[in-house]
């Protein structure tokens, strides 16, 4: 885990837990980026208190980590529309896609096109979606065969917010449908990192 560099964009329902389980992993460069701020709706389904309420999740959620986790180096970012130039989306091998809506998600991905074109260097995208009671995860990488799924990801499901099921936003987030996509995550996360030191180590393939 210490070669993991993670960035949640998004620390809603799915970043938050995803930002608890990989913490609790002791991951040294976890960079959580939100422009939100907690809301009162927002504690049903995401990891805040009430004391939160006003505060943006991101220096929330570092707050709590530092108590819940042996995570020393967890950074933040309020500022995340400018991600074509952002620093911590370039640093980062690792990013976790928490956002509630689809153009943030086009967004994001159309920044980190060299990333997962570049076939040289391992690389790891997720996108996590839920609702009350269903998930959905998209997983892409920088291997050379997974060149064709990106164009799968980017032409059936990067589709507008009108064409998204609309619901409001309690009924979208429930805890144990957040916490189960939250360490589904990170154990894709860590499948996939273990892989690749496995091959870089011992030539076995990558699954």
């Amino acid at each position: 885990v210490k070669d993991i560099k993670a960035a949640i964009v998004g620390v809603g329902g799915i970043g938050s837990n995803v930002a608890y389980s990989l913490s609790r992993l002791g991951i040294d460069d976890l960079f959580l980026m939100d422009g939100d701020t907690v809301s009162n709706e927002n504690i049903n389904g995401q990891f805040y208190t009430s004391d939160d309420v006003g505060r943006f999740k991101v220096y929330a959620l570092k707050n709590a980590l530092r108590n819940y986790s042996p995570s020393q180096c967890v950074r933040s970012s309020n500022n995340f529309y400018n991600t074509n130039n952002s620093p911590i989306l370039a640093y980062s091998n690792t990013i976790i896609s928490g956002f509630d809506s689809m153009s943030s998600r086009k967004m994001l991905f159309n920044s980190i096109q060299d990333k997962l074109s570049d076939t040289s260097k391992p690389f790891l995208y997720i996108d996590g979606r839920m609702s009350a009671n269903e998930i959905q995860i998209f997983v892409l990488t920088s291997l050379q065969e997974d060149s064709y799924r990106c164009k799968l990801y980017s032409d059936n499901y990067l589709f507008s917010d009108e064409e998204a099921t609309r619901t409001v936003c309690s009924f979208k987030q429930t805890s144990y449908v957040a916490q189960m996509i939250g360490g589904i995550i990170t154990n894709i996360v860590i499948n996939f990192w273990s892989n690749v030191l496995l091959d870089e180590e011992n030539n076995f393939p990558r699954s």
